[in-house]
């Protein structure tokens, strides 16, 4: 007959001991049994479950230290992860150039009637911002420009200076409500 791997004994433990369970019972209490109940086999996972815990721990300690240095959380301001130009063209907004992000806040500026809305008033910090860098360089982009900000204020930039939720944004396919917030 052929031995089963400890993770397939496992998991043979983890099926039956949720199947046995009383239906009220809660996961946490079925678990701490079912490790009582078969420490020899869950030894050999504790070292790499521990080691899984912990770099999940860091991963998201990381990410907020990562965050605190964001230039773009520094400026105080939300700009969208995308913007949609008229021409129907979805860009990413580290992409854009001062140009198409000033056809993009009129498009913002029509749709909210003239109203001094959030996304328009962060459309023009965002427009200011880039104004100070496109002098000498009209094509340069947004991502570009916070680059140099960060390197202006002294921040520590490491290859992207776009936000980490612009790379989140960009994996899931999230768009403008999300970037302003409203989701």
């Amino acid at each position: 007959m052929m031995r089963l791997s400890v993770a397939e004994e496992l998991d043979i433990a983890i099926s039956t001991a949720a199947r046995e369970a009383e239906p009220g019972a809660p996961s946490r209490s079925v678990a701490e049994t079912l490790y009582d109940s078969i420490p020899d086999l869950v030894e050999h996972f504790s070292r790499e479950w521990i080691v899984e815990k912990l770099t999940s721990f860091i991963r998201r300690r990381r990410f907020k230290l990562r965050g605190e240095t964001d230039v773009q959380l520094s400026l105080g301001f939300t700009v969208p992860c995308r913007i949609l130009l008229s021409s129907g063209q979805q860009i990413r907004f580290g992409e854009t150039t001062l140009w198409k992000l000033r056809l993009h806040r009129a498009q913002v500026w029509k749709q909210h009637r003239g109203d001094k809305h959030r996304a328009v008033a962060n459309l023009d910090k965002a427009i200011d911002l880039m104004q100070k860098y496109a002098s000498g360089q009209p094509g340069i982009t947004y991502s570009e420009v916070l680059r140099k900000e960060a390197a202006n204020r002294g921040m520590p930039v490491a290859g992207n200076a776009a936000p980490a939720r612009w790379a989140k944004a960009k994996k899931k396919g999230g768009g403008e409500a999300e970037a302003y917030g409203r989701k």
